[in-house]
Protein backbone atom coordinates (compact mmCIF):
# COMPACT_ATOMS: atom_id res chain seq x y z
CA UNK A 1 0.00 0.00 0.00
CA UNK A 2 1.45 3.31 -1.13
CA UNK A 3 2.46 5.88 1.87
CA UNK A 4 0.42 9.26 1.46
CA UNK A 5 0.89 12.82 1.45
CA UNK A 6 5.31 12.29 1.69
CA UNK A 7 4.75 16.28 0.07
CA UNK A 8 3.20 17.76 3.26
CA UNK A 9 5.60 20.10 5.25
CA UNK A 10 7.98 20.24 2.58
CA UNK A 11 8.94 23.32 0.75
CA UNK A 12 9.47 24.50 -3.10
CA UNK A 13 10.81 27.11 -4.96
CA UNK A 14 9.47 28.23 -8.18
CA UNK A 15 12.18 29.58 -10.39
CA UNK A 16 11.74 31.28 -13.89
CA UNK A 17 12.89 33.66 -16.06
CA UNK A 18 11.26 37.15 -15.23
CA UNK A 19 13.79 39.85 -17.01
CA UNK A 20 12.66 39.29 -20.68
CA UNK A 21 9.20 37.74 -20.16
CA UNK A 22 6.94 41.44 -20.03
CA UNK A 23 6.49 41.45 -24.29
CA UNK A 24 5.21 37.52 -24.48
CA UNK A 25 2.11 36.20 -22.47
CA UNK A 26 3.06 32.63 -22.08
CA UNK A 27 6.35 33.56 -20.77
CA UNK A 28 4.32 35.21 -18.16
CA UNK A 29 4.03 34.83 -14.07
CA UNK A 30 0.37 33.05 -14.80
CA UNK A 31 1.83 29.52 -14.37
CA UNK A 32 2.71 30.32 -10.62
CA UNK A 33 -1.14 30.50 -9.53
CA UNK A 34 -1.81 27.42 -10.57
CA UNK A 35 1.65 25.44 -9.40
CA UNK A 36 0.74 27.14 -6.41
CA UNK A 37 -2.91 25.48 -5.73
CA UNK A 38 -1.21 21.88 -6.72
CA UNK A 39 1.37 22.40 -4.32
CA UNK A 40 -0.68 24.16 -1.85
CA UNK A 41 -3.01 21.10 -1.71
CA UNK A 42 0.16 18.83 -1.17
CA UNK A 43 0.47 20.73 2.29
CA UNK A 44 3.59 22.39 0.63
CA UNK A 45 4.90 25.71 1.41
CA UNK A 46 5.92 27.63 -1.86
CA UNK A 47 9.14 30.43 -1.88
CA UNK A 48 7.82 32.38 -4.91
CA UNK A 49 10.39 34.69 -5.45
CA UNK A 50 8.76 37.60 -7.28
CA UNK A 51 6.37 37.51 -3.73
CA UNK A 52 10.00 39.02 -2.18
CA UNK A 53 8.98 42.08 -4.28
CA UNK A 54 5.12 42.12 -3.83
CA UNK A 55 2.59 43.58 -5.82
CA UNK A 56 5.73 46.25 -7.09
CA UNK A 57 7.09 43.72 -9.42
CA UNK A 58 6.34 45.72 -12.53
CA UNK A 59 7.41 49.07 -10.69
CA UNK A 60 10.46 47.18 -9.43
CA UNK A 61 11.61 45.70 -13.70
CA UNK A 62 10.21 49.54 -14.55
CA UNK A 63 12.98 50.86 -12.06
CA UNK A 64 15.83 48.53 -13.16
CA UNK A 65 15.01 49.41 -16.42
CA UNK A 66 15.67 52.89 -15.78
CA UNK A 67 18.74 52.69 -13.88
CA UNK A 68 20.09 51.01 -16.76
CA UNK A 69 19.08 53.51 -18.89
CA UNK A 70 20.80 56.29 -16.87
CA UNK A 71 24.05 53.69 -16.75
CA UNK A 72 23.42 53.74 -12.97
CA UNK A 73 25.39 50.54 -12.54
CA UNK A 74 26.52 50.98 -8.92
CA UNK A 75 22.54 50.99 -7.86
CA UNK A 76 21.66 48.43 -10.49
CA UNK A 77 24.12 45.82 -8.48
CA UNK A 78 22.89 47.42 -5.10
CA UNK A 79 19.25 46.19 -6.02
CA UNK A 80 19.88 42.80 -8.13
CA UNK A 81 22.31 41.90 -5.12
CA UNK A 82 19.82 42.23 -2.87
CA UNK A 83 17.40 39.47 -5.02
CA UNK A 84 20.07 37.32 -6.02
CA UNK A 85 20.74 36.78 -2.23
CA UNK A 86 17.21 36.49 -1.38
CA UNK A 87 16.51 34.31 -4.44
CA UNK A 88 19.65 31.84 -3.34
CA UNK A 89 18.20 31.67 0.04
CA UNK A 90 15.04 30.41 -0.99
CA UNK A 91 16.94 28.04 -3.09
CA UNK A 92 18.83 26.98 -0.42
CA UNK A 93 16.00 26.70 1.96
CA UNK A 94 13.54 24.71 -0.21
CA UNK A 95 13.29 20.74 -0.82
CA UNK A 96 12.55 20.63 -4.75
CA UNK A 97 12.49 23.18 -6.80
CA UNK A 98 9.93 23.74 -9.79
CA UNK A 99 11.01 25.32 -13.30
CA UNK A 100 9.15 27.12 -15.94
CA UNK A 101 11.66 27.28 -18.68
CA UNK A 102 9.80 28.62 -21.80
CA UNK A 103 11.97 27.63 -24.66
CA UNK A 104 13.80 30.57 -26.46
CA UNK A 105 13.57 32.44 -23.48
CA UNK A 106 16.97 33.95 -22.49
CA UNK A 107 17.28 33.51 -19.01
CA UNK A 108 20.41 33.78 -16.09
CA UNK A 109 18.69 33.31 -12.89
CA UNK A 110 16.69 30.67 -13.42
CA UNK A 111 19.94 28.74 -14.66
CA UNK A 112 21.84 29.98 -11.56
CA UNK A 113 18.98 28.91 -9.25
CA UNK A 114 18.88 25.54 -11.23
CA UNK A 115 22.23 24.65 -10.88
CA UNK A 116 22.63 25.51 -7.15
CA UNK A 117 19.45 23.52 -6.51
CA UNK A 118 21.47 20.46 -8.34
CA UNK A 119 24.24 20.63 -6.26
CA UNK A 120 22.59 20.05 -3.61
CA UNK A 121 21.13 17.11 -4.85
CA UNK A 122 17.37 18.09 -4.85
CA UNK A 123 14.91 17.22 -7.43
CA UNK A 124 14.83 20.24 -9.89
CA UNK A 125 11.44 19.51 -12.12
CA UNK A 126 11.44 21.68 -15.16
CA UNK A 127 8.76 22.50 -17.53
CA UNK A 128 8.88 23.42 -21.24
CA UNK A 129 5.21 23.72 -22.41
CA UNK A 130 6.36 23.94 -26.07
CA UNK A 131 8.53 20.29 -25.45
CA UNK A 132 11.77 19.23 -23.26
CA UNK A 133 14.01 20.02 -26.82
CA UNK A 134 13.34 23.72 -25.89
CA UNK A 135 15.58 23.07 -22.63
CA UNK A 136 18.82 24.24 -23.07
CA UNK A 137 21.58 21.33 -23.76
CA UNK A 138 23.23 21.68 -20.37
CA UNK A 139 20.05 20.71 -18.76
CA UNK A 140 20.29 17.38 -20.23
CA UNK A 141 24.32 16.72 -18.59
CA UNK A 142 22.49 17.42 -14.96
CA UNK A 143 19.41 16.83 -14.84
CA UNK A 144 17.36 13.64 -14.91
CA UNK A 145 15.53 13.06 -18.00
CA UNK A 146 12.59 12.10 -15.34
CA UNK A 147 12.86 15.51 -13.92
CA UNK A 148 11.68 17.19 -17.69
CA UNK A 149 8.20 17.86 -18.35
CA UNK A 150 6.46 19.33 -21.68
CA UNK A 151 3.43 19.89 -19.95
CA UNK A 152 2.04 20.95 -16.16
CA UNK A 153 -0.43 18.14 -16.12
CA UNK A 154 2.36 15.74 -16.78
CA UNK A 155 4.37 17.77 -13.76
CA UNK A 156 1.75 17.32 -11.26
CA UNK A 157 0.98 13.87 -12.02
CA UNK A 158 4.39 13.18 -11.34
CA UNK A 159 3.95 15.04 -7.98
CA UNK A 160 0.76 13.31 -7.00
CA UNK A 161 3.27 9.91 -7.70
CA UNK A 162 6.15 11.51 -5.34
CA UNK A 163 2.99 12.27 -2.46
CA UNK A 164 2.12 8.80 -2.66
CA UNK A 165 5.20 7.53 -2.43
CA UNK A 166 5.37 5.77 -5.92
CA UNK A 167 8.48 7.22 -7.01
CA UNK A 168 11.58 5.56 -5.99
CA UNK A 169 14.68 8.45 -5.97
CA UNK A 170 17.21 9.13 -3.79
CA UNK A 171 16.99 13.36 -4.12
CA UNK A 172 13.64 12.98 -2.37
CA UNK A 173 13.98 13.30 0.49
CA UNK A 174 11.17 13.15 3.20
CA UNK A 175 12.58 14.63 7.06
CA UNK A 176 9.61 15.03 9.29
CA UNK A 177 10.89 16.96 12.03
CA UNK A 178 8.95 17.40 15.47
Amino acid sequence: MARKNLLKGSRAYLSGPIEHTEYRKDHGQEWKSDVTKVLKNFGVKVFDPTSAIGREHEQFRKQIKKVKEQCDYETLRTKMKKIVREDLRAVDLSDFVIVHYPKGCTTTGTNHEVFEADRSFKPVLVCCPQGINGLPDWYYGILPLRYMFDSWAKLHSYLEKVNKGLIEDDRWQFIKFS
